[in-house]
């Protein structure tokens, strides 16, 4: 599939072409998704309108720093109204409620390194899924000097 494959980079508007005839196209940018490595956010703009795909994502307040969605002319003091124009929102909405208040990253990471830390003494085993944790593994694998061994 490689010859299908084109690696793009992040926050840099990218046309694609639709058809052979180069007639057709859309810009396609992708946005970190500050989910597990890799995840994006996908916005589509052209004929069809404009389309934001969010993916899995994690919110930041930081988000709003992007120049493209929320272009710096529509910025004001109150958040109001500050995002583009957006057709179509698909919104990966699993954890879209008020009940479900996860901590950012980092402080979730800090908590697993407090963790660690007072048990030093003990052999720390890390469960999580096969794909999508390797960014906390890797970190916390520097800061105690370990190696890191997976079991499937």
């Amino acid at each position: 599939m490689e010859e299908y494959v084109i690696a793009l980079e992040l926050n840099i508007p990218h046309w694609i072409y639709l058809n052979e005839q180069k007639t057709e196209g859309v810009t396609v940018t992708f946005f970190d998704a500050n989910h597990i490595l890799g995840a994006v956010m996908i916005l589509f703009q052209g004929k069809m309108g404009t389309i934001l795909h969010t993916g899995d994502f994690r919110y930041t307040p930081q988000m709003l720093n992007n120049n493209i969605i929320f272009p710096l002319k529509l910025r004001n003091d109150q958040y109001r109204q500050i995002a583009i124009d957006i057709d179509h929102l698909i919104l990966d909405n699993t954890f879209c409620d008020p009940t479900s208040n996860h901590p950012s990253k980092d402080d979730a990471f800090r908590m697993i390194v407090e963790i660690v830390e007072k048990h030093r003494d003990h052999k720390i085993v890390v469960f999580m899924y096969k794909s999508g944790k390797e960014e906390i593994v890797i970190k916390l694998a520097r800061i105690f000097e370990t190696t890191v061994s997976a079991l499937y």
